[in-house]
């Protein structure tokens, strides 16, 4: 029953994501997968026809489920995409930015058929059930961008359908939903005295540990907590559920409670944390596998993590099938596996009490590094061992921020020590990511060998019961994908490379030679900032030898300040305020004056040209020019590159 079980949901969640990505290598690569782990299984005579029988069954529903949700949400989009009306919808999820900025997201009837819409728009002081009414507007369909997929993100929240060009705006309160506006008046509240004793920076972090909101964490400081591999901490998780959980049924077990008290007192605090973190799909994984576990106890059955696991994501994959365009549904996954699964039995034969909670760190990072890769442009190879030391002090924090929610603020002097351990963590996080020999970047062709390699080491855990064998297939992915990295990497540095990224107004350029790396803004928009530090990131980038700001310096120097502050800069130069100068950066020549940028490196010359209308053009003598479609720069049909005017 319980191989049936993994099979099954093996299975629809390879078809959910074939189905999604069917055109691209990751859904063929996921399908390689199975047929491959499926071949293995049969020679091994692992399974029976039967088994065969079922999961193509279960491959089959996948597929056509996804492609029909798929298909009429097309229809619905297209029919009201690029068309100027009216809107009126009910507010169901509001997030709020910095600047006095929201973004909500309204459901209301069009043409018959219930839409979900973004809005992205000043903070109306809205609530969930309020009716947000436009008089003129126009509906477009997210695109994923070179910044951000956001398409797929809002798929993951059945959104499918953006505002834009708004015009008359109306709010009409209502007292709908009041439990869930309670429970967001709580986590406003909560989050307010949190910053208010212990200060904006540390009151964020506690924030984004116990609700998941990222938005009081300074960049740099989320940069270096992810760079040390400890980003999960600010997502509510199973990290989360199940300490909560645990402790809880710990405390009650010493109060002499029986099972069932116990269990029911466990659901309801599952249940109110995942209510006030906004249901996150990672929680409801981890509520799931929660009550499995906990279930068979009380019942006094066996319970087994994979199955339980297993069954969570085929429970939430049949509710909901976009679920597999989540990044935090995906990683919750593969760390489960990690940690629940694959740790244990790589590290079983490990007595020693440190020597194995090292071991059970590096294999659930080397579980979640495919993903991660597939979804982020880093992942830290120091995980496992801080993990080891800034999780349990994030931990400590966490439970303290609970005890002073639930208190209703009656506790809150145990927010003192949570306080001093989050400085101590936030320290030495920013000294780790500092030391850039920790940190790895990737770009597409990278994350597609790590995602085949993990799913190869996947499949030999799956069909194998052999520490030994596991072991070596480990090792030897790790020895192929860090060859392929340096081979990668090597590549590009070879050759003077010139990558210029962005589109319409926003533009800028990364010069690459040898070990220097530049990087030129060639727009003065705030968003080429965001372009050049992307890039940087995905080919391993963490030293650049100059910035060269080109228009509105002043507000450009703290936007690149704040973009790159991952990335050490030896020099920042304005040349807006020069007439014409020539200097060296690392193995690069350049000079530069208020309308010409030219750059040479190994006999090779490039030079950028912006004319008083703001338009740049390009001409090489032997550097290689990489734009990719929508950028600034495109090729032309006869091999040269023409100009764009921004």
């Amino acid at each position: 029953m319980k191989r049936k079980m993994i099979g099954a949901a093996a299975a629809y969640m390879s078809g959910l994501f074939f189905a999604s990505f069917f055109i691209s290598s990751d859904g063929i690569c996921m399908l390689i997968s199975a047929v491959i782990g499926l071949g293995l299984a049969l020679r091994k005579r692992l399974i029976s026809s039967g088994d065969i029988i079922m999961i193509l069954a279960a491959f089959t529903i996948a597929v056509g489920v996804f492609t029909f949700t798929d298909n009429r949400n097309a229809r619905t989009v297209n029919e009201l995409s690029g068309t100027e009306r009216s809107f009126s919808g009910e507010v169901t999820d509001i997030s709020r930015y910095s600047g006095n900025y929201a973004s909500y997201v309204l459901k209301g009837d069009e043409n018959g058929v219930n839409v979900k819409v973004s809005f992205y728009t000043s903070d109306l002081d809205a609530s969930y059930g309020d009716i947000i009414t436009i008089d003129s507007c126009t509906l477009n369909p997210p695109e994923n961008s070179y910044l951000f997929a956001s398409e797929n993100w809002q798929k993951s929240r059945h959104v499918f359908l953006e505002i834009t060009s708004a015009k008359g705006i109306t709010l009409e309160k209502r007292c709908k939903r009041p439990l869930k506006n309670a429970l967001a008046d709580l986590r406003e509240q909560t989050m307010q005295r949190f910053c208010d004793t212990l200060g904006t920076e540390a009151g964020g972090f506690l924030s984004g540990m116990v609700f998941g909101e990222k938005g009081g964490i300074d960049d740099s400081s989320r940069l270096s907590l992810y760079r040390c591999g400890i980003g999960h901490i600010l997502a509510v998780s199973g990290l989360h559920v199940s300490i909560i959980a645990g402790l809880l049924m710990w405390i009650m077990r010493i109060a002499g409670a029986g099972r069932t008290a116990s269990f029911a007192a466990a659901e309801l605090l599952m249940l109110m944390l995942i209510a006030l973190a906004n249901y996150p799909v990672s929680a409801l994984r981890a509520a799931i596998m929660m009550n499995l576990i906990f279930g068979a106890r009380l019942f006094r059955r066996i319970p087994d993590r994979l199955t339980s696991l297993a069954a969570a994501a085929l429970l939430i994959c049949l509710c909901d099938p976009y679920a597999v365009y989540s990044s935090g549904f995906m990683l919750s996954l593969s760390g489960t596996f990690g940690i629940a699964v694959f740790a244990p039995f790589m590290a079983g034969n490990i007595k020693n009490r440190i020597l194995s909670s090292m071991a059970l760190g590096f294999w659930t990072m080397l579980a979640i590094m495919p993903v991660s890769i597939l979804y982020f442009d880093e992942t830290s190879i120091i995980s496992p061992l801080t993990n080891i030391l800034l999780v349990p002090m994030c931990t400590a924090a966490m439970c303290a921020g609970m005890v002073s929610m639930l208190s209703l603020g009656y506790l809150d002097a145990v927010l003192y020590p949570a306080g001093l351990l989050i400085r101590a963590v936030l320290r030495i996080s920013d000294r780790f990511s500092g030391l850039n020999i920790f940190i790895t970047g990737f770009d597409r062709k990278l994350r597609l060998i790590a995602v085949c390699l993990g799913a190869a080491v996947v499949l030999v855990h799956l069909f194998t019961k052999k520490r030994k064998v596991v072991l070596c297939v480990v090792t030897a992915s790790v020895v192929a994908f860090s060859a392929f990295s340096q081979i990668r990497m090597k590549e590009l540095r070879r050759n003077f490379t010139a990558a210029v990224i962005g589109e319409e107004r926003k533009c800028a350029a990364v010069m690459i030679c040898g070990n220097s790396a530049v990087v030129a803004d060639l727009s003065g928009n705030r968003r080429t900032a965001e372009y050049a530090e992307k890039y940087l990131a995905e080919n391993g980038i963490t030293r650049t030898n100059a910035v060269i700001l080109t228009r509105n310096v002043n507000a450009q120097f703290a936007v690149y300040k704040q973009a790159l502050s991952g990335v050490q800069t030896q020099a920042w130069v304005e040349y807006g305020f020069m007439g014409s100068e020539s200097f060296t950066a690392g193995e690069m020549e350049l000079n530069v004056s208020d309308s010409e940028i030219t750059v040479s490196c190994g006999g090779k010359h490039l030079t950028f040209t912006t004319d008083k209308n703001g338009a740049v053009s390009v001409s090489t003598d032997g550097a290689y020019v990489d734009c990719e479609p929508g950028n600034c720069l495109t090729f032309g049909n006869d091999g040269t590159i023409t100009r764009r005017r921004l």
